[in-house]
Parts: structure tokens; C-alpha cells; sequence
């Protein structure tokens, strides 16, 4: 399957090539053609896809040919490309079927491409145009269930789908809802223009004061050339300010190609949160044939805190799709070892040392990942396809975002205590704040865990499975059996605070850059010793909550300094078991337990007890 996606990228993008050696222009959503993937229902149903035309730009422009890339499978069949003026279903036999107003053309692909020049050119009028294409998937496999390419992304008018069972009532704009565009393209002609360009997007920006800093907008060529340099001018506080920028690269002369550009700001000697419009004056050094301008927010602050995300990972070794979730915090702390953040909270089984209860969220399946416990996200694929490593994407789009917030931390062991781990969080906020209901909470994480006997064994259901068979860190799952041994556990939760956020840990009334600190202590003489295999492998995630939306501000970890001498000798001694005992489900004492789920109960030596879930295979 991967294989055949890169010979149709190649493919399309010699389309591309064709398409402006032909005359004219050229129109698609997808911004980033080496980056495209699938996307279906996995049903057997006829699919309408659409896109639509109605920015000013196209008035009066012809549309004289139209190209969509397909995939290759018997089983999806009876293409045909449309152009309408609304998106509208009619009755046919107790179903509702696409009605295309303008003109409607049976196609067949051709080495996974489907592309007409038009009989009759359509010239696009004020109210704008929707071009689409319409197929039928006769039965489900690999390739059928997801016959729709896609790019990435999110714009309005760029993904409109409906289909005969599953979005069967009504025909819907769902760019929005599954960050994606579809990837048909438009060849144009008349009305061209040299040197175009607009504001596409436009982030918020923060700064602190007295110092320079920049805005991020994504910049769309809507010219003939090239775009390596443009003039902008921007208004804050009724005062104008005026710049030129250099591209690093030029935009190249695609219509619609959108690069995302860092302009810089002026420093201010100010602070405040201000609306701030930003105009695109200049392209190329002449003026912008297509004057754009965008309003956002920036805001001038005393510190600038940086965002670091936290990915809190919900999981558990019997779980044969917990694997995928495995190998994306591996990839992810391979990449980003210094910035990366996790926190693994495993279920019923030898790592589950916080119970389900006194966990910062609720989930209903595993695995299942959050992201600064705001949204959901699958930590290997991110927003690619599901056999894609792609969360890195989706990680860096958060990182390093403004937050009102920071936090940082240190981790000592106590001098007298050679068992206990003491941390103090300091945190700070870029404004004032009054009512404010932050906390801060902390969880001991340990690094390189892992285990021979069965209760360490990985249940999994990856083996074979050809779809992740090139699949980015994958290899020990697709090669191995019903359970793959030997495995090395990262990020895994062994102690907790409470962890939506210490009441009282934040004052209610905040002093804007003022630092506060709380501290806080574990005791590991506490913990099951299944758990501490290496003091030197253990850390601690400082999370700074919002407590009111439960949702992460900030976070930091921090490695554990001084180390006590003797400690080793310490939690060994503290943690030698003296007694234990197994009970199954019914709470029945089992001497000689078998195959199944059962409660270890363990008497350490300084008396404290321990009870914990095993599977015993």
C-alpha cells in the first residue's frame, strides 16, 4: 500500500508539472503534496467529494480542466467528475443521490488518476462554484475502505462529502472536523496576476516587552511568480508600523501555495493585550496586485512563558492495540529527548501502581492518549494515516505556543531520609490574575522498566498485519507473536499527587512574573519494588493545572540530585518481602495460582502492604 501512494504521489505531481506547461493555472487545497494520505468510511457505498471555489480571486476565471488522484482497486469503480452550483440530493428510490446543475463527466482513471479537459469551460461567477467527483466502492479491503486522497489540513469549502450510507441525509463541509482537504486540482485560466499574494492565517502573538519578536502567518501566493520577498505593515494601538521581509525560501508560483512565515515585530516598551491588523503591502518589492489584511491578538508580557506539552499515555500490557501507543513514545523521546514529556498510566497489570481512581482523567477504551488532557490524539499516527508515524507533527504544533503560566522544578533525595524524594515547583504567570484556580500536582515516573517472567510479556495484535509492515518502529511487533517479550518500559506513572492539581498549591490572586513554589515529597519505601529497578532511571513530571477546565497550563521534569549514600542498600531493605499471597475475583485466598487475573497482596519488611493486579499466563 505504501508503495503504491508513492508512485501516485510521483505521479501527481508530474500531473502537476503538465497541467502548467499546458497554460493556465493551477488550484488545489493541499498545501504539502509529499505529505498526503487516505481517508474513507470503510463501508461499500457511492462517495460524492467536493471542493469549493468562491474566493474573489475566481470570478471571471475559466475552469478548463480538473485532475483527482485515486487509488488503484478493483473494487472502486464508476468514476465521474461534476461541476454545480449548490451542493444538492434528490430522491431516487428511497435514497439520496448527488444532483451536480452544471455538467457531469464519466471518467476512468489512468495510472491512478482520474483528469478531463472540458468540453464546454465553465467561467466562475460571483457566487462561486463546487467541483467534485463521485465513485462507487463495490466491497471493503485494505485499499477500498479509505478511496479518498487527501492532504492535510483545515479550510473551509476544501473537504464536502457525502455518501449513500454513512453521511447518507446531507452533504457536509468536514475539513474542520478531520483536519483534512481534498486533493482535487483546477486548472484556471484569464485574470492572471504577477505579483499576488494573501493573508491565508494568522496565529496570536506574544512578546515580551522591551524585546523584538514576530508574528507567524501563513502567506499564499495568488501570482504568476514566484514570491521571495513582501512589504507588510502592521497597527497596534492606533500607531503603524512598517517592515520588509526577505523569504528564506520564495513561495513558489502555485496558486494558493501557502507558506508559514515568521515576521518580525518592533520591541515595545509597553505591556497589554492589543488587536493588531496586519496588511500585505508588497510582493517582490512591487505592489500586491491582491491587498490582504488579517486582525488578530498580540500581547506584550514581562515573561514569556513557552508551552511544553504533556501526552498522558492510558494503557496496560494484556491490551493487544496498546503496542502502536508503545512505539510512539519511543519515537517520540527518540526525536525530542530533552523535550518530550509522557506520562504512562498502566491498567491491571505489574505497572499499575496508581489506581484507576486517582487518575486525572476517565477514559473508556485503551489505548487512549491526551494531550494536555484538552484533546484526544493517537500519539504514533497524529493527524497521518493510521500506519503513518506522524505525532511528531502534531507535538510541534504545540510547542513552544504562548502560556499564561511556567513551571519548573527540582528533585532531591532527603539527607535523612534516604527513601524519600522531596520536589519544589516554582511557578510563575505573565499577568495578574485575580479568582485565579490553578495547582500544581507531581508524578514519580520511571524510566527502563522491565521484566522476564509472563506478567511483563506485551499481549499483541500487530503480528503479521502487513499494514504496518514498513510501519516507523513497528518491527518487533509486526515479526512477533501473540505476545512479544523483553520489552523496555519508559514514562510509567509509580506515584502521583493528586493530579487534577493541588487545591491551595497556586494563590488565588496572582502577581503577574511574582514566583510561586510548593513543594512536596514521595516515599518509594511505599512503592511495589516491581517498579524500582533503578533510582538513577526514576524523575518527576511538575504539571501546572487548570483546575477549573482540568486541562495542562505548563509542565517541566526534572531528574533527582544528591543522592543519599546507601540509598540502593535502603529501599532494597525496605522493600524485601516477607510474606505473600494471591486471591482470585471472588476474593478467595489461591495458594498455587493458575492461568488468569488475580490480587498479589505482599508484607514488606518495614511493614508496609502491598496489593497489586496480575495476569498469570
Amino acid at each position: 500500500m505504501k508503495r503504491n501512494l508513492l508512485l501516485f504521489f510521483a505521479m501527481f505531481l508530474c500531473a502537476f508539472v503538465n497541467a502548467q506547461e499546458g497554460g493556465g493555472t493551477t488550484f488545489t487545497y493541499v498545501e504539502d503534496k509529499d505529505n498526503m494520505t487516505t481517508w474513507g468510511t470503510k463501508q461499500a457505498e457511492t462517495y460524492d467529494v467536493a471542493i469549493k471555489l468562491a474566493d474573489s480571486y475566481f470570478v471571471g476565471k475559466t475552469i478548463t480542466a480538473i485532475s483527482v488522484p485515486v487509488v488503484s482497486s478493483s473494487k472502486v469503480t464508476d468514476y465521474s467528475i461534476w461541476l454545480s452550483k449548490k451542493l444538492t440530493l434528490k430522491s431516487v428510490s428511497g435514497k439520496k443521490v448527488n444532483s451536480p446543475d452544471i455538467q457531469t463527466v464519466s471518467v476512468t482513471p489512468e495510472n491512478d488518476m482520474i483528469q478531463i479537459t472540458l468540453a464546454e469551460p465553465y467561467t466562475i461567477t460571483e457566487d462561486g462554484v463546487f467541483v467534485g467527483y463521485s465513485f462507487k466502492v463495490t466491497g471493503t479491503s485494505s485499499v477500498s475502505n479509505y478511496p479518498v486522497i487527501v492532504g492535510l489540513g483545515k479550510k473551509a469549502g476544501a473537504f464536502y462529502i457525502h455518501t449513500s450510507q454513512t453521511y447518507s441525509t446531507s452533504w457536509s463541509d468536514r475539513s474542520q472536523t478531520y483536519e483534512r482537504v481534498s486533493a482535487i486540482e483546477v486548472t484556471l485560466q484569464g485574470g492572471e496576476r504577477a505579483n499576488a499574494a494573501t493573508i491565508s492565517e494568522m496565529e496570536d502573538a506574544c512578546v515580551k516587552v522591551g524585546e523584538a519578536g514576530f508574528v507567524d502567518v501563513a502567506i499564499a501566493n495568488h501570482g504568476s511568480n514566484a514570491i521571495s520577498s513582501v512589504g507588510y505593515s502592521y497597527t497596534l494601538d492606533g500607531k503603524t508600523y512598517t517592515k520588509d521581509y526577505e523569504l528564506s525560501e520564495p513561495i513558489a508560483a502555485e496558486f494558493g501555495k501557502s507558506v508559514w512565515v515568521s515576521l518580525p515585530l518592533d520591541a515595545f516598551d509597553f505591556k497589554g493585550e492589543y488587536e493588531m491588523t496586519l496588511s500585505l503591502d508588497k510582493v517582490n518589492g512591487e505592489t500586491n496586485e491582491e491587498p490582504s489584511s488579517m486582525t488578530g491578538k498580540l500581547g506584550i508580557y514581562s515573561i514569556l512563558a513557552k508551552h511544553v506539552p504533556l501526552v498522558e499515555e492510558f494503557t496496560g500490557l494484556w491490551c493487544g492495540y496498546c503496542p502502536i501507543a508503545y512505539v510512539g513514545l519511543k519515537e517520540m523521546s527518540k526525536l525530542y529527548p530533552d523535550d518530550f514529556i509522557a506520562v504512562a498510566y498502566h491498567y491491571n497489570d505489574v505497572m499499575e501502581i496508581i489506581d484507576s481512581s486517582n487518575w486525572p482523567l476517565s477514559v473508556s477504551g485503551f489505548p487512549t492518549s491526551y494531550l494536555d488532557r484538552s484533546k484526544i490524539v493517537d500519539v504514533y499516527s497524529g493527524n497521518d494515516s493510521k500506519n503513518v508515524f506522524g505525532f511528531d507533527k502534531v507535538w510541534k504544533s504545540e510547542f513552544g505556543k504562548f502560556a499564561m503560566g511556567v513551571v519548573s522544578a527540582e528533585a532531591n533525595w532527603n539527607e535523612n531520609k534516604p527513601t524519600q524524594i522531596d520536589v519544589k515547583a516554582t511557578m510563575q504567570f505573565a499577568q495578574n490574575i485575580s479568582k485565579a484556580n490553578y495547582g500544581v500536582s507531581f508524578v514519580l515516573v520511571a524510566d527502563g522498566l522491565t521484566g522476564t517472567d509472563a506478567n511483563w510479556w506485551q499481549t499483541n495484535y500487530y503480528g503479521g498485519d502487513v499494514t504496518y509492515k514498513d510501519s516507523r518502529g513497528m518491527e518487533d511487533f509486526y515479526n512477533g507473536g501473540p505476545y512479544v517479550k523483553g520489552l523496555v518500559f519508559d514514562h510509567v506513572a509509580i506515584a502521583g499527587s493528586y493530579l487534577a492539581g493541588i487545591s491551595g498549591s497556586v494563590p488565588s490572586t496572582i502577581e503577574e512574573a511574582k514566583e510561586y513554589t510548593y513543594s512536596y515529597s514521595f516515599d518509594i519505601s511505599t512503592i511495589n519494588k516491581a517498579v524500582i529497578q533503578d533510582t538513577d532511571k526514576l524523575h518527576v513530571v511538575a504539571v501546572l493545572v487548570d483546575r477549573d477546565a482540568n486541562t495542562v497550563v505548563n509542565c517541566c521534569r526534572t531528574h533527582i540530585g544528591k543522592t543519599s549514600s546507601g540509598i540502593e542498600a535502603a529501599v532494597a531493605n525496605d522493600a524485601e518481602v516477607i510474606s505473600e499471597m494471591y486471591y482470585d475475583a471472588t476474593g478467595r485466598a489461591v495458594s498455587n495460582p493458575g492461568n488468569g487475573i488475580y490480587l498479589k497482596k505482599q508484607v514488606l519488611k518495614n511493614g508496609t502492604t502491598t496489593t497489586t493486579k496480575v495476569v498469570i499466563k
